[in-house]
């Protein structure tokens, strides 16, 4: 664990969630991963460990840190868990598990196109 000073794409780098309190300074936390195909995945460490698999806990989900740290204080939450955005690659390998990735983990963006496709 350690206080972070700036939200910076370095601080997700090194750390795959950051936990920022209303009225507090933001905390980056790793986790000891058990071997599993999930275990290095974000949203699972954050939703399976910090939050004990409590999905009533989980007050929204948004895309951008601003927006989030907006509804920290506007809307009186306690606190947000700032994610590492999942890699392709940990989708691969928890599909490739037979394990299912946790909601909300794959929102990725841009989004692919899907359906038919027209190129001239």
């Amino acid at each position: 664990m350690k206080v972070i000073t700036s939200l910076t794409d370095a601080v997700f780098r090194e750390f795959p969630v950051v936990v920022k309190a209303r009225g507090g300074k933001p905390l980056g936390l790793k986790f000891e991963g058990d071997g599993s195909a999930l275990s290095d995945v974000p949203a699972y460490m954050s939703d399976s460990i910090l939050l004990g698999g409590k999905e009533e806990l989980i007050g929204g989900y948004e895309r951008y840190i601003a927006v989030a740290l907006k509804r920290l204080y506007s809307e009186g939450y306690d606190f947000a868990l700032l994610l590492r955005a999942t890699t392709p690659d940990q989708v691969l390998r928890v599909s490739r598990s037979g394990l299912k990735m946790p909601r909300k983990s794959t929102d990725f963006f841009p989004k692919l196109v899907a359906g038919p496709v027209f190129v001239k």
